[in-house]
């Protein structure tokens, strides 16, 4: 578990350091749960917690993106100890996003990548996120999304168990996510020139 965490850290942190051109960052609140079964993603209702969240998605272009983030579940009722969920995610946008154009403000997406699970029962987790997003303005985005956990790993007794992969814990979490977006451009540089002057035409 620390070397997958450590692996996270790492992605996250070289999200952070080649940020140069197109990034957002953002909150998220919703709720998680587990659920009753594998096939149905019927939610357990004595599992379902409020679960506040935030994250960082750096643009490789207008389709891709790498998103790392964390969610923290908390039971309201305060019978559950909280439970968090650190993942790092390659997010593609079925349809072209870019803020500075009226025809690409909205995209459905879907993402996959790696989740660790903390709690009283941790695991590594595949996520599956299906979601959209819409660029409410240059810099302010909102989103809604349901992110998908299947459990490939259990961990218990300082031990791995890979029994998960075959009869896995399912969990997911739905909520709306709020987002702030950088775009930094070079005015001085001819390449940024030109294409300024072609968008004027």
């Amino acid at each position: 578990m620390k070397k997958t965490l450590l692996f996270i850290g790492l992605i996250l942190l070289s999200m952070g350091l080649i940020a140069q051109k197109s990034y957002d960052y953002g909150l998220f609140l919703g709720a998680t749960g587990n659920h009753l079964s594998n096939i149905l993603p019927v939610y357990d209702p004595m599992s379902v917690t409020v679960a506040p969240g935030g994250y960082f998605r750096y643009n490789l272009n207008s389709r891709y993106a790498i998103r790392g983030g964390v969610n923290i579940g908390f039971d309201p009722k305060g019978v559950m100890p909280p439970a968090g969920d650190i993942h790092g995610l390659f997010e593609f946008n079925f349809h072209a996003l870019n803020p500075r154009r009226d025809n690409a403000k909205f995209s459905s997406y879907v993402g996959t990548g790696l989740s660790a699970f903390i709690s009283s029962t941790p695991g590594l987790y595949l996520p599956f996120n299906v979601g959209v997003r819409y660029n409410v303005s240059k810099h302010i985005t909102l989103g809604l999304e349901w992110a998908l956990r299947k459990q490939i790993v259990g961990i218990s007794g300082g031990g791995l168990d890979f029994t998960k992969f075959i009869d896995p814990a399912w969990r997911s979490h739905v909520g709306l996510m709020v987002g702030y977006s950088i775009e930094k451009t070079c005015p001085t540089c001819p390449f940024y020139e030109k294409q300024r002057t072609k968008k004027r035409r």
